[in-house]
């Protein structure tokens, strides 16, 4: 590539970024990614403290606690008394 060709490339890139599209696009471009970059840093913490935290992960104890929500599911839907609307 010649001098004279990359002057004028770089001039060219230099009166584009003064058009307002490509000086807003650069701009989102950077916000896009940083905040594509705090969530997945934000996501990353979550699930590394849902696993260390969460008893529902724990093998034993996980499973024992889905039992018992269950079965208080069940008990909850069973009428002790019957009652008849007359």
């Amino acid at each position: 590539m010649s001098i004279n060709k990359f002057m004028r490339d770089v001039t060219i890139y230099r009166n584009m970024k003064k058009i307002k599209f490509f000086a807003l696009s650069s701009i989102c471009k950077c916000f896009f990614l940083w905040k594509k970059r705090v969530k997945k840093t934000k996501m990353s913490e979550r699930i590394e403290f849902l696993s260390k935290y969460l008893i529902v992960t724990d093998p034993i104890l996980g499973q024992a606690l889905i039992d018992v929500r269950c079965f208080i599911n069940q008990q909850s839907m069973i009428d002790l008394i019957p009652v008849f609307f007359t």
